[in-house]
């Protein structure tokens, strides 16, 4: 079987939840015998203008061009629909059998667009979410990650019986476990989420503010890890606050770097608050031995398992609840709770997700 996936950025050149989630499936479905050929057009913020035209128009012309291909599984509409329109016309125009046409349902594209740009009326947005219906229309099968996001796939095109929900993996290298003991002295917390609107980041810093960062008399520290359009908002809040010493804000790391500072934490957060299709940060913190607190929203409750209930949900209106969730994963006794994350976090394979996948595929198409 060649199965042509169609993605935003190439692995490594930008984090973020739909591009973690691809470097992890494509090798799974190569190791369960799929001939995997990826395609990758770059990212949307250095596709703007006509550069962006650029970038549909190169893939209209790749999709048209392609032959000898049983699957096009979709990731991102903004390539993936002028990929699929490309290859459909030419199996219309051969008059040869079309691909199976699959699409991985990350997010409402458009809605998360309203959000950054806080307008919900746009051509742009339009447009957008018309090539979201567009490629949701001609899918055989359409991928989420969570009962939430099946509803939301639903809500923007996709037809519900033709919906499939396949929660992802985590990767073995999350899996390394740090022999170096955690200092009981503070309490950290790992943030990894792109700095945009919907993560949440100004309202956690602001409530940790109220909190004095501080829980049972010792120092809490946020640790930041990721870029994005916010990043100079919130780090001028921070020393706004005089916060500074309390939110340390380290940019984009390497996987490397990242688990050397999360080996190094008490915890990790996730203070969502619009759109989560599932987080993997999730997995991926859990599968290190970090409990997870989060705000729950979305996919969030689902990607969090057992631990989905107060103290581990708090909502950033109630400062309380945050107290209670930092409270609750910095206690003692903490490490039987690093080990029930952990082994509920492994149990999540990418083998696991391409079995499931090819097994729906086969069913459906």
């Amino acid at each position: 079987m060649h199965w042509i996936l169609v993605g935003k950025e190439a692995p490594g050149t930008k984090t973020g939840g739909l591009n973690r989630y691809v470097e992890g499936f494509a090798p799974a479905m190569r190791h369960a015998g799929v001939e995997v050929t990826e395609v990758f057009l770059g990212s949307v913020e250095s596709g703007q203008g006509s550069s962006g035209l650029a970038r549909i128009w190169r893939s209209f012309l790749l999709g048209i061009r392609t032959k000898g291909v049983d699957v096009i599984d979709s990731h991102f509409a903004m390539y993936g629909m002028p990929f699929v329109m490309g290859a459909l016309l030419r199996a219309r125009l051969r008059a040869v059998q079309p691909p199976v046409v699959v699409v991985h349902f990350h997010g409402p594209w458009g809605d998360e667009s309203a959000i950054a740009s806080r307008t919900n009326r746009s051509i742009g947005l339009t447009v957008k979410r018309g090539m979201e219906r567009w490629v949701l229309g001609r899918a055989a099968v359409v991928v989420v990650l969570t009962k939430v996001f099946a509803q939301e796939a639903a809500r923007t095109g996709a037809d519900p019986s033709k919906i499939a929900i396949i929660p992802p993996g985590v990767g073995e290298f999350w899996s390394q476990r740090s022999s170096e003991p955690v200092d009981e002295g503070s309490v950290k917390l790992l943030c990894v989420r792109r700095l945009t609107e919907r993560m949440g980041h100004e309202r956690l810093i602001r409530m940790l503010h109220t909190m004095n960062f501080r829980v049972d008399g010792r120092a809490v520290c946020l640790e930041v890890v990721g870029t994005g359009e916010l990043e100079s908002h919130l780090k001028s809040v921070t020393q706004g606050l005089g916060r500074s010493d309390s939110v340390r804000f380290h940019g984009r790391l390497s996987d490397i770097e990242l688990r050397a500072i999360a080996h190094t934490c008490t915890a990790a957060v996730v203070p969502t608050l619009a759109l989560e299709g599932f987080g993997l940060v999730v997995l991926e913190a859990m599968a290190m031995g970090l409990p997870v607190i989060s705000t729950g929203q979305g996919g969030l409750s689902e990607a969090m398992g057992p631990w989905a209930r107060v103290p581990f949900l708090f909502s950033l209106q109630e400062p309380d609840s945050l107290h209670a969730a930092v409270r609750a994963v910095s206690i003692p006794g903490r490490a039987t709770l690093g080990h029930e994350v952990r082994e509920y976090a492994l149990r999540h394979t990418w083998e696991q997700v391409a079995r499931r996948t090819l097994d729906t595929v086969s069913t459906k198409s």
